[in-house]
């Protein structure tokens, strides 16, 4: 379980959403009852209103799902000038006492392999207030819960929500989730961390920080301090974002470079991709230290055996690590044996509890008030639920 000092997003998301399932699942069978009889019984509507009457049959909900076509799905899901925890401060930066929700296991620390090109599980994070610290034989790790601050979109924590995340690998034994494509665009993002327990959340030192290098200490983000993480899906050629097969990246470099993903044109990019690209940041009439060029390759931040551009996909529901009382990835068993992350749909939809169906919006046919992308029905033809649970 959380320490109280932990706040969460994931709690509230998710009984929202769950308190509006439970509120369709019982609108047919209020619809469905005889008002008449109930008259005649001398019972009052106001009676039936408080709750569903269980002696009539029920009627299986069914939901049409609609999803908009809406680019800001592909914003980070942390944008560090909001009060993500309601308590009345703007979170500018990256805070331990929040659980972020997201892909990574918030209690789990994480290495990247360059040889799978995924973020895998290699213990548990139990150091800390709020024990999201990766520390002694995991002090050269990342840490999930700063993870998902640092990757995550606005689409990956719908996808979550829903059916568990996008899946790159399902099979019997492997589940990897991947995150969102997000263009060389205005949709590519940074984020920049500058504080002294660096070295406790990444495998980076601590003495790249303001308050701990020894040299100008004057709380400010300089440009030669902490680190910048930009995430895109880059891609050298010009095609266009739903025909390109780029993989979704994180660049890490040393340096305030905040504005890596405000360029004109190209975000998140190497100097060497695009020697001319540049913000025109003036640190003087902004006051933002963020360097406004591109950063040369000799910046990257790697570790031992790591490559410069990490694949934003991670290993889930490993059973090394799964602890069914910190089950944050929402894994569940399968009559095969083995785990699967899961959400909404296969809560409600695999057990029948509510049939589901999808319609979108479509650019073919945008007269006709979208596509439908599934009948109303159970989940069963989506999900092998009666063996392994993948899609």
């Amino acid at each position: 379980m959380m320490s109280n000092s932990t706040k969460t997003i994931s709690g509230r998301l998710a009984r929202v959403v769950h308190g509006l399932f439970l509120s369709l699942a019982f609108l047919p069978a209020m619809l469905s009852l005889d008002v008449r009889a109930a008259q005649i019984s001398g019972a009052l509507m106001s009676n039936y209103a408080a709750s569903p009457i269980s002696a009539v049959a029920q009627i299986t909900p069914l939901v049409m799902l609609s999803m908009s076509r809406d680019h800001q799905y592909f914003f980070k899901a942390y944008n560090d000038f909001s009060d993500v925890d309601a308590d009345g401060v703007t979170e500018t930066t990256y805070d331990d006492t929040f659980e972020y929700y997201g892909y990574f296991h918030s209690r789990l620390c994480y290495e990247y392999s360059d040889t799978n090109q995924r973020f895998q599980p290699t213990g548990h994070t139990d150091s800390g207030d709020n024990k999201h610290y990766c520390v002694d034989d995991q002090d050269d790790k990342f840490s999930g819960n700063f993870l998902n601050w640092a990757t995550m979109t606005r689409m990956d924590i719908v996808r979550k929500l829903l059916y568990g995340g996008m899946r790159s690998t399902d099979n019997a034994s492997t589940t990897v989730l991947e995150r969102a494509h997000l263009p060389t665009d205005a949709h590519s993002f940074t984020k920049y961390y500058n504080l002294k327990d660096l070295a406790k959340l990444t495998p980076f030192d601590s003495q790249m920080t303001d308050k701990s290098n020894g040299g100008n200490d004057n709380g400010y983000d300089d440009a030669g301090e902490g680190i910048t993480i930009c995430n895109t899906s880059y891609d050298g050629s010009t095609a266009v974002s739903q025909n390109s097969t780029s993989l979704p990246t994180m660049r890490i470099v040393f340096g305030n470079r905040q504005l890596w993903a405000a360029n004109e044109r190209w975000q998140c990019t190497w100097e060497s991709e695009h020697g001319d690209n540049a913000n025109s940041n003036n640190s003087a009439q902004s006051g933002l230290d963020s360097v406004s060029s591109d950063p040369p390759n000799s910046l990257r931040l790697l570790t031992a055996g790591s490559s410069p551009e990490r694949i934003v996909r991670v290993v889930v529901c490993d059973s090394t690590y799964f602890d069914a009382s910190q089950n944050r990835e929402n894994c569940q068993s399968y009559p095969s044996g083995n785990r699967k992350p899961t959400g909404l749909l296969q809560r409600y939809g695999e057990t029948g509890l509510i049939k589901f169906g999808l319609v979108t919006g479509s650019w073919s046919k945008n007269i006709s008030g979208g596509a439908l992308r599934k009948a109303v029905g159970d989940m069963n033809d989506e999900i092998n639920s009666t063996t392994d649970g993948t899609f």
